[in-house]
């Protein structure tokens, strides 16, 4: 497995003590001192398995069909898609799969929000839009993308009191409304599961 973004290791290291799920672990950050954290935990935990690299995560170091499995959680709306897609797809084993969970871009009062939050923001933030998913299709035979978060959004509005009443009932709506074809690009977030066979490289 490799966590692209990993920071300082937190969702990793977790994963490693889910029995059965990860035999070897990497993880890269374009930090240092997230990295240094994130190898501290490790040794901490006992974790002999797990490594953490800085790297580049548009030209990564690691050999051509290495990984089983890429994953990253709000880090590829930070990159060049064109670059990062290409270099996921070339260290994934063939039949890999990578999923990344990422903002999308398309609903006006989110980007409105964003607008008005600059200073909680990276200059080189691009939520995703559906455009993108078609970029993926160009590096893998397979991309499926579940949405989340619409209706459910409200909640954080809301006084603490009625708050999860408010985020429950709006997830029961969003379970619907974001299977609608033309509704479901304005989703908060988007899950891709993005699968690499010997058509996605060619």
């Amino acid at each position: 497995m490799l966590e692209y973004g990993c920071s300082d290791g937190g969702w990793s290291l977790h994963s490693l003590h889910l029995p059965g799920l990860c035999r070897s672990l990497a993880g890269i950050d374009i930090s240092d001192v997230a990295v240094n954290k994130a190898n501290e935990r490790a040794s901490t935990l006992g974790s002999t398995n797990a490594t953490f690299l800085a790297m580049n995560a548009e030209a990564m170091s690691f050999e051509d069909n290495k990984f089983d499995l890429v994953y990253g959680r709000g880090i590829i709306h930070h990159l060049d898609l064109d670059r990062c897609f290409s270099e996921v797809v070339r260290v994934l084993k063939p039949n890999g799969v990578a999923s990344f969970y990422e903002p999308m871009g398309h609903n006006p009062l989110l980007n409105a929000y964003r607008r008005r939050t600059p200073l909680i923001r990276t200059a080189d933030e691009h939520p995703l839009l559906t455009s993108d998913f078609a970029l993926a299709r160009r590096y893998f035979s397979n991309v499926q993308v579940e949405y989340f978060g619409l209706c459910s959004v409200g909640s954080a509005l809301m006084p603490r009191g009625i708050s999860e009443t408010v985020y429950t009932v709006g997830k029961a709506v969003d379970s619907v409304v974001l299977t609608l074809p033309f509704v479901k690009r304005f989703a908060w977030y988007a899950l891709l599961t993005l699968r690499a066979d010997q058509l996605g490289r060619a």
